[in-house]
């Protein structure tokens, strides 16, 4: 069935059987004849034409009827054959792609991608077939080509790429030029690093007339597109735009025959069935589609699992500013001392520490390192044979089993991560290294940061150890020439619209220093403010961001300022565009956990005065930090009263970081869309744990969980996946839902136990499980390799198991399992907490009540105050506005229950728009008579049952409180959320 807004139109077709074919057409894939295809966007305002032209392919974008690209060339060119002619319509068919992923490493960590996709498989001459994909969202579209095998043949080599984008008459543009191969110092280029050309005429020549670098920003008129490409491995070349024509023509150029020393095709070898990287384009009528966009990792997989719980953050880098001379013991340990201090966790070993430090010293470094708290990245040379640099090591990652050798001893004495510098080009031979690194690396639990490099192409989700790319014209460059700190706002307000964009860029910015040299008096002289430099710590993104500031700042940079970046995080949950021009200003706002960071910069050439909104803001107050006149560092407090409005003059060369002060936690906490919210204490950890149903998927269909942790019940920090039914049992196959997790102590160590609910097949329906794992994070192994629950209780004959619970009496040290859907069941645990004490099983279903009131639904949950035993439950159905939490009381863990006189103690508030809230967990703060409820409301968005309700949840937490007679009183939810807790 084709999506909603899909619609396929035949242009070319015969007029007397159009009503007789244009039916079938619509339901099923068939053998066609020349015609055009046509996919939408699910808001129908992106539109893609894919025709025929008598055999040659060509397609046209439209985004709200304004023409993006006009009729533009496809096809590759092969050993095999030529794909860019005498092409026939074989079949097509469309489809809907609807998924939700998470990412722990770039500018957003929740995405929802919906996308219509259109599929045509053309044949060619000779019985060769190739096909194109195209998927299309609301502001973007993601294309590739795949060449099937035919005959005998297997393989192919891909030549080039006829792949063209037409702008129309009038469109500027914002491009980087490709350098020259083999040139620069030591012949290091091509290396990204080349300064980008604002707004110039379309067609204009290149520097280098050797075209451009990925990625291009096109400005057609009201509307703006963004060109690049992803999903690139070793199983293909990087590409590049070639050199425009006047009538606005670019198209996709293979490596240059000189790149990597002039060794390896220019050209793909591909293994048949095989496809290229997709193209992307990103359109909008405006910069918010471009600044925000995710499609670089949208039509990605990951494709290999962590070997380790990577750890993201920030680090010194000696180098910076000290440069190659600092690369020795006592230098190094300087900044160690200052990432120490700074509270970071990371600092780079730089350049040349083999030969002037030593292996051996080297690991004395480390672990001093170590002792303060602080993990330690590593420099080492790509090279091998392309390019003349002199820095080492060499010969470490290019040589494979040199390359082993090498991160075996990493691992051995601790190396977090890698920064591997002065590759040589886009050819496939280059890519494939790029991840053999990368894989290697993550068998031994190391990260990879790439410099001198080229752009990533979604690996921030495909590679779990990747961990960003330089391929910009970073900041390394300013102490290099004054020409680049005279431009350095100007370059600055360009890489949010560009660069950053599609990918991670390890920037290595955040100067601090006046002047650019190790004692601050002399070398290049900063022309940006202070405020300006920490604004770049939040417009930048990477997950592991080196920063330029030395020890000497600890006394001669602002207080405020260093203990900003003391504070400054490297991972966000959202991204958000405010305002902006490229090369002229930008204001960017960025949300880690429950903080949100908003940031400017100023390349106007004179004050830039705006208001800026903030609505978004959860609290009521915020601290600005910003350089006002000269370019004078300060900071003020900022109160919001009846809104949230903020009037900003920035001076050029200024800038200015507005954070949010978040007193309360705000409802929702956690980002996105989370359901049945479990808490946990963790005395190992000392932490507060949430793991959740992952919500959002149609039919309650998630297969894994998720897990939040925090110290302060107000900022919530992701800790990935726990656990997957799909991949980690083998018994069930989907219905990830409502987890219940207990600490416990055995044999003197911690060990938890996870109990989730699965789907067991049609014969056993759901089912409950137990995994274990020895940190509250994970990971987490399936204990039983089969349901611990999967049947009703005796004298039961409707419900489901579900919606588990587990309780450990405080005073007796026996560990209780609650569930049920329809039912209330109980039971004893045994000592090992993965089976069920023979002949324990209880139905203590609460008796009587309505949906209006305390009829048991589903949800219990059970915790002990005062010597009483307390049991909720949920009432009414998880979609329903009505969802709501009632309680009862025993003096027995498995009861029975006395239901509450008032036993409705959380309902739904529509005056405050707060709908459905229950299934809840309840937390006690240790050693206090304190105590909170944690449960999952419904998006006021999705109240519509067209819309999914039900599947739509988000996880709050509130402040549950008792009266002096031990009941509970009834609970206000609301979007304040709680106070902040010590």
């Amino acid at each position: 069935m084709f999506a909603k807004h899909v619609n396929i139109y035949i242009l070319k077709t015969y007029i007397i059987m159009k009503r007789i074919l244009l039916p079938l057409l619509l339901s099923v894939p068939m053998l066609m004849a020349a015609e055009d295809l046509q996919v939408s966007s699910p808001d129908g305002n992106l539109k893609v034409t894919l025709s025929d032209n008598d055999g040659k392919l060509s397609y046209t974008v439209a985004y709200k009827e304004h023409s993006i690209i006009e009729s533009s060339p496809l096809g590759l060119s092969t050993n095999v054959g030529d794909y860019t002619k005498d092409a026939k319509l074989m079949e097509h068919k469309t489809s809907t792609r609807d998924e939700h992923y998470t990412l722990n490493r770039a500018k957003v960590s929740n995405v929802h991608y919906v996308a219509n996709s259109l599929w045509a498989l053309y044949e060619y001459p000779g019985g060769r077939k190739m096909s194109l994909t195209f998927n299309v969202s609301n502001n973007d579209i993601a294309f590739h080509y795949t060449l099937n095998p035919f005959g005998e043949r297997r393989c192919a080599v891909v030549h080039s790429e006829a792949t063209g984008f037409d702008f129309p008459e009038g469109t500027t543009t914002f491009l980087t030029p490709q350098s020259d191969p083999m040139v620069g110092w030591q012949r290091t280029k091509p290396s990204y690093e080349e300064e980008y050309v604002a707004d110039e005429p379309m067609g204009t020549p290149s520097r280098y007339g050797k075209g451009y670098t990925f990625p291009g920003l096109f400005h057609i008129g009201d509307c703006w597109a963004l060109i690049s490409e992803t999903g690139l491995t070793g199983n293909y070349c990087g590409s590049r735009l070639s050199e425009g024509t006047k009538d606005g023509l670019y198209t996709i150029a293979y490596p240059m025959e000189g790149e990597n020393n002039g060794f390896g095709s220019t050209g793909a070898q591909i293994a048949l069935a095989g496809s290229t990287p997709w193209r992307t384009i990103t359109v909008g009528d405006n910069l918010k589609p471009i600044v925000e966009t995710t499609v670089p990792f949208d039509v990605v997989k990951p494709l290999y699992e962590p070997s380790i719980d990577y750890k993201f953050g920030r680090g010194s880098w000696h180098w910076m500013i000290w440069d190659d001379h600092s690369c020795n013991f006592e230098d190094v340990k300087k900044f160690i001392d200052l990432s120490a201090e700074m509270g970071w966790e990371y600092t780079l070993i730089d350049a040349l520490w083999d030969k002037q430090i030593g292996y051996e010293k080297t690991e004395e470094l480390i672990r001093y390192a170590q002792d303060k708290g602080v993990e330690v990245f590593l420099w080492y040379n790509s090279n091998g044979a392309w390019n003349d640099a002199p820095q080492g090591p060499h010969h470490c990652m290019s040589n494979p089993i040199a390359r082993k050798k090498e991160m075996q001893w990493m691992k051995k004495v601790g190396v977090k991560g890698i920064k591997v510098d002065f590759w040589a080009g886009d050819k496939q031979e280059t890519i494939r290294l790029y991840e053999q690194v990368l894989s290697d690396a993550n068998d031994y639990g190391i990260m990879c940061d790439f410099h001198g490099c080229t752009i990533p192409r979604g690996w921030e989700r495909m590679y779990p150890n990747y961990v960003g790319s330089e391929a910009v014209l970073a900041s390394e460059n300013l102490k290099f020439n004054q020409y680049w700190d005279d431009n350095e706002a100007y370059n600055a307000s360009l890489h949010p619209f560009i660069r950053n964009t599609i990918g991670c860029m390890e920037f290595g910015g955040t100067i601090l220093n006046k002047r650019l040299n190790r004692t601050n008096d002399g070398g290049s002289t900063r022309r940006t403010g202070d405020a300006f430099q920490i604004a770049t710590a939040v417009l930048f993104q990477n997950p592991v961001q080196f920063f330029g500031i030395t020890p000497n700042n600890l006394e001669d940079a602002p207080a405020e300022a260093m203990e900003f970046m003391r504070g400054i995080p490297t991972t966000w949950d959202e991204t958000r565009y405010i305002d902006g021009y490229p090369g002229k200003y930008i204001i960017l706002a960025r949300r880690n956990g429950s903080v949100w960071y908003v940031a400017a910069i100023n390349n106007t050439g004179a004050d830039l005065k705006t208001e800026v909104d903030l609505d978004f803001l959860t609290g009521s107050s915020a601290k600005l930090y910003a350089d006002g006149k000269e370019l004078a560092f300060g900071t003020k407090s900022l109160i919001f009263k009846k809104n949230k409005k903020v009037k900003l003059t920035i001076p050029h060369n200024g800038g200015c970081v507005i954070v949010e002060n978040k007193e309360w936690s705000g409802n929702p906490i956690l980002p996105g869309f989370h359901a049945d919210p479990e808490v946990m204490y963790s005395e190992k950890t000392g932490r507060y744990y949430i793991y959740t149903t992952t919500d959002g998927q149609p039919g309650w269909g998630g297969w894994y969980y998720t897990c939040f942790s925090s110290d302060n019940l107000v900022d919530w920090r992701y800790e990935g996946i726990n656990f997957d039914v799909r991949n980690q049992t083998t018994w069930a196959s989907g219905n990830a839902w409502a987890p219940a997790i207990i600490e416990k102590r055995v044999n003197y160590e911690h060990k938890y136990y996870f109990y989730f609910s699965g789907d067991a097949g049609h014969r056993k329906g759901k089912a409950i499980g137990v995994a274990v794992a020895d940190n509250p994070e994970g990971p987490f192994t399936d204990a039983l390799g089969k349901p611990l629950v999967d049947y009703l209780p005796e004298g039961q004959r409707h419900g489901q198991q579900i919606d588990v619970d587990v309780f450990t009496d405080p005073d007796t040290g026996i560990s209780y399992l609650y569930w049920g859907n329809g039912y209330m069941a109980g039971a004893e645990l045994n000592n090992d907490m993965i089976s069920i004490k023979e002949g324990s099983v209880t139905l203590m279903t609460p008796e009587g009540g309505t949906l209006e009131d305390y009829a048991f639904r589903e949800a219990p949950y059970v915790f002990k105050r005062n010597g009483l035993y307390y049991f909720l439950w949920s009432v009414d159905d998880t979609g329903s506005p009505n969802y709501h939490v009632a309680y009862g009381t025993s003096t027995s863990p498995l009861g029975p229950i006395k239901v509450a006189e008032e036993p409705v103690i959380l309902i739904q508030r529509p005056e405050d728009e707060i709908y459905g809230p229950a299934h809840n967990s309840v937390l006690q703060i240790p050693e206090k008579d304190e105590w909170y409820i944690v449960y999952h409301r419904i998006n006021k968005n999705y109240l519509d049952w067209q819309k999914g309700p039900g599947w739509h949840r988000e996880t709050c937490i509130d402040k549950m409180e008792f009266y002096p007679d031990d009941r509970i009183k009834p609970v206000v939810p609301t979007h304040k959320g709680v106070q902040r807790i010590k």
